[in-house]
């Protein structure tokens, strides 16, 4: 029995993971998300510095800006440092996207027991807020979705954890801040339920806000299991 546990940042994700491994006496495939944050903010300290120096560049009037990066391909046949080290970073973040996705595919791949902290919905979730309108992101964008169902032909059950005020504690268990800003969580939420549902004969047990104790939700998650005849 495979399961995966999706949901809005500070919901209750991991530590229903915990409990539901626990149960079953499965093992808990972690998020590990924590290289997908370091590469954006990587790309994003890369992308202010060059549009800081363009603008800095365009202000004094000089015309050897660095210009607009429209793709990886570029606009010219030569690019200056400044681009090709933009370009750069934009490859090393979507490898490190696309190199989770493949870790995840090939561990459910395997068909044992687990219980998955966040899957490929929530990856994809995470990679369309970040990058969703930059045009260079879409071929990635393709790749990542097919490695989503990919992941959800493995997938026995895929538990949604609801959209509620974030759980106490400014950071998670693995030490990694919590998003707390509404918008971002409700806009976290909404797509991965959307891309969840995009998926036909895909299990799914939506978790309702109350009753949110852990004891209830382990309850209302083992009698799905057995009313689905995976156990």
């Amino acid at each position: 029995m495979q399961l995966a546990i999706s949901g809005p940042n500070a919901s209750g994700k991991t530590t229903l993971c915990q409990a539901l491994a626990q149960h079953f006496d499965a093992p808990v495939v972690s998020e590990d998300v924590q290289p997908l944050f370091r590469a954006r903010s990587q790309l994003q300290r890369l992308q202010k510095a060059f549009l800081d120096k363009e603008r800095a560049t365009q202000k004094s009037g000089d015309k050897e800006a660095p210009g607009k990066v429209a793709s990886e391909k570029g606009s010219s046949k030569t690019k200056s440092p400044d681009t090709s080290a933009l370009i750069d970073a934009r490859k090393a973040c979507a490898r490190v996207f696309l190199e989770w996705m493949a870790h995840r595919e090939a561990q459910l791949a395997k068909g044992t027991a687990c219980v998955a902290d966040r899957w490929g919905a929530d990856i994809l979730d995470m990679w369309l807020i970040f990058f969703g309108r930059e045009g260079w992101a879409d071929p990635v964008t393709k790749r990542l979705i097919k490695s989503v169902y990919k992941q959800a032909e493995a997938l026995d059950l895929v538990i949604i954890t609801p959209f509620t005020e974030p759980f106490v504690g400014e950071q998670n268990e693995q030490g990694m801040q919590r998003a707390s800003q509404f918008s971002n969580r409700y806009l976290n939420s909404m797509l991965t339920r959307g891309i969840i549902s995009s998926i036909p004969k895909l299990k799914v047990l939506r978790l309702p806000v109350k009753p949110s104790e852990i004891d209830d939700r382990l309850d209302q998650v083992a009698r799905a299991v057995t009313q689905l005849g995976l156990s």
